[in-house]
C-alpha cells in the first residue's frame, strides 16, 4: 500500500465525531479570540456599533424560522437508499423528489434572502441619533453588513443538506472552512483598521465558501436541483407542520440571546452596549464549547432511545452532563480571574463590571443546563419545550425594555439571570423528569 493510499485509508478511519468536535472547538476558540481583537482594535463607541451590528443582522434567524433545524431529519429520510455519484450527484429510486425538495429548499432561502433587506430600514430605528459617537458615516458598512448578511442566508441551507443525506464529515469541514475564513478575514480587517466595516467579513466569508465548495465538489447536485420540479415533494403535507412548532423555539432563542444589545445601544448608548456585546459573546463562547460532548453525542443518545437501551443512555448523558457543567464552570472561573485581572487596565471599561459579568455567567448556566436537559429529552424525537420557551421569550421582550431603563445593564442582567436559571432551567428539568418517566413506559415510540 502506498503512503498515500495509507493516509486516505487512516483520513475515513477517522470518526465524523471528531470533525463535529474540531469545528465547534473552532468556534469557541475563535469567538475568544476575536473578543480579544475587538477590545484591543476598537474604541469603546466603535465596539458598540460592532456588536449591534451583529445583533441586528442576526435578525434574519427569524426569516428561516427553524427551517434548517428540520433540513438534516427531512434530507435523512428523503436519501434513504439513494447514493452520491463521483460528480456529486444522487441516483436511485426517489432522486427526483430528493431534488424537488432541496429545489424548494432553494427557493425558500431566496425569498429569505431578500427579506434581509428589511433590515435596512430597522437599523436606521435603532443607529439614528447615535452617529456623533462615530467618527464616520455608519450607513455604508451597515449596507455592507446587510448584503453580506443576505449572501450568507442563501447559503444557509446547504451544510445541512450535506449532513442529513449522511456525508456529516462533509458538512462540518465544510462549517469549518467557513469558521476558519470568516474568523481569520475578521482579524486581519480589524488589525489593518476596517473599523465596524469588518463585522461583514465573516458571513460573506460563509457564502462564498458554500460557493465554491458546492461549485467544486457538489456541482452534480446543484445541475440536478436546477432542473427538479419542486411538484415531486408535496412540501405542504410534509414540512409546514413540523416547520410551525419549530418556528416557535427559533423565534424564542433570538429574543433570549440576541435582544439585550440593541435595547441597550438605544437606551444607554454604544459603550454600554458594547460591554453588553463582548460580555454576551464571551459567556455564549464558554456555553458552546461545554456543549461540545453533549453534541458529539447526541447520536448515541438517539439510538439508545430508539433502541429502548435506557441504561445505555443514561450513562452517555451523565457523562456528557459532568463534561459539560466542568468544562463551563472551569471556564467561568478563568473568565472571572481575566475580568479581575483587567479592573487595573485601560481595558476595563470594555466589558461589564464583575458583579455584573457574575450575574451573567450565572445566566448563562442556567441557559447552558436547559440546553443539556433539552438535548436529552429531544433524543426521543419528541420537543416539550415550545411553551417554556414562548413564555421565556415573550417575559423577556415585556421586561427588557423597562429593566434597561431603570438599571441599565445591571437591569438586563438581572432579568436575563431570572428568566434563565429562575424560570427556564425548572421547567426544562420538570419536562425532563416527566419525559423520562412517561415516555420510556409508553416505549419513547416517537411522533
Amino acid at each position: 500500500m502506498s503512503l498515500r493510499d495509507a493516509v486516505a485509508e487512516r483520513w475515513q478511519g477517522l470518526p465524523d465525531s471528531m470533525f463535529v468536535l474540531a469545528q465547534r472547538a473552532w468556534l469557541s476558540g475563535s469567538g475568544l479570540i476575536t473578543a480579544v481583537v475587538v477590545a484591543y482594535t476598537l474604541t469603546s463607541a466603535e465596539q458598540g456599533w460592532y456588536y449591534a451590528f451583529l445583533s441586528i443582522s442576526s435578525i434574519s434567524i427569524l426569516f428561516d424560522l427553524g427551517l434548517s433545524a428540520l433540513l438534516v431529519q427531512v434530507t435523512a429520510k428523503e436519501t434513504m437508499g439513494l447514493e452520491w455519484t463521483h460528480d456529486g450527484q444522487v441516483v436511485g429510486a426517489g432522486a427526483d423528489r430528493l431534488a424537488g425538495f432541496v429545489k424548494g429548499v432553494w427557493r425558500r432561502y431566496q425569498v429569505s434572502a431578500l427579506a434581509c433587506l428589511l433590515l435596512v430600514p430597522i437599523g436606521i430605528l435603532v443607529f439614528r441619533g447615535r452617529t456623533s459617537t462615530l467618527s464616520f458615516d455608519w450607513v455604508p458598512p451597515w449596507l455592507v453588513m446587510v448584503v453580506a448578511t443576505a449572501a450568507s442566508q442563501a447559503a444557509l441551507p446547504w451544510p445541512f443538506i450535506l449532513e442529513g443525506s449522511g456525508r456529516v464529515r462533509e458538512a462540518y469541514l465544510l462549517r469549518l472552512a467557513q469558521g476558519v475564513a470568516g474568523s481569520v478575514g475578521l482579524w486581519l480587517a480589524l488589525l489593518l483598521g476596517a473599523s465596524i466595516y469588518a463585522a461583514a467579513l465573516r458571513p460573506m466569508a460563509g457564502a462564498v465558501f458554500v460557493a465554491a465548495w458546492f461549485m467544486t465538489r457538489r456541482r452534480g447536485l446543484w445541475e440536478q436541483t436546477h432542473s427538479a420540479s419542486t411538484a415531486a415533494y408535496p412540501w405542504r403535507e410534509r414540512i409546514q407542520g413540523l416547520h410551525g412548532r419549530t418556528a416557535v423555539s427559533w423565534i424564542a432563542g433570538y429574543v433570549l440571546m440576541h435582544l439585550y444589545v440593541p435595547v441597550l445601544f438605544s437606551i444607554s448608548g454604544p459603550r454600554t452596549a458594547g460591554q453588553m456585546g463582548l460580555s454576551v459573546t464571551i459567556a455564549n463562547t464558554l456555553a458552546l464549547m461545554a456543549q461540545s460532548w453533549i453534541a458529539s453525542s447526541f447520536p448515541r443518545l438517539a439510538k439508545a432511545s430508539a433502541q429502548h437501551a435506557w441504561a445505555a443512555m443514561d450513562r452517555t448523558f451523565r457523562k456528557a452532563v459532568i463534561a459539560g457543567v466542568a468544562l463551563y464552570l472551569g471556564g467561568a472561573i478563568c473568565v472571572m480571574l481575566g475580568v479581575w485581572g483587567l479592573q487595573p487596565t485601560r481595558y476595563a471599561d470594555r466589558l461589564l463590571p464583575p458583579a455584573w459579568m457574575v450575574c451573567l455567567l450565572l445566566a448563562f448556566l442556567g441557559s447552558h443546563l436547559a440546553t443539556l436537559i433539552e438535548m436529552k429529552v429531544r433524543a426521543y424525537r419528541r420537543d416539550p419545550f415550545a411553551w417554556n420557551s414562548a413564555v421565556c421569550a415573550l417575559l423577556m421582550l415585556v421586561l427588557i425594555v423597562p429593566a434597561a431603563h431603570v438599571a441599565g445593564g445591571m437591569g438586563v442582567v438581572l432579568l436575563s439571570t431570572l428568566i434563565h436559571a429562575g424560570i427556564r432551567l425548572p421547567w426544562s428539568l420538570w419536562l425532563f423528569v416527566v419525559a423520562d418517566r412517561d415516555w420510556r413506559n409508553a416505549g419513547a415510540e416517537g411522533v
